[in-house]
């Protein structure tokens, strides 16, 4: 029997098989909107990977405090 995921998003209603869904996300110098973006995502999603490509700032204390995994490219 499948497990069904529903998830609803403002008036949107989305109705899923539960599954192990992961987002990865490259980011470059991202601290000012890298929060925002992870903040966006759906609920359903299982994990969140913010890939910081050698970033001059703070994006990856960022991701961090917004709950993603950082990966260093």
């Amino acid at each position: 029997m499948d497990r069904l995921c529903v998830v609803q998003e403002g008036k949107q209603v989305f109705r899923f098989k539960m599954t192990n869904i992961k987002v990865i996300i490259p980011a470059f110098n991202e601290e000012a909107s890298i929060a925002l973006v992870l903040n966006e995502i759906p609920k359903l999603v299982t994990e969140i990977i913010v890939v910081d490509n050698n970033s001059t700032d703070n994006t990856s204390e960022v991701a961090k405090n917004a709950g993603a995994t950082v990966l260093h490219q």
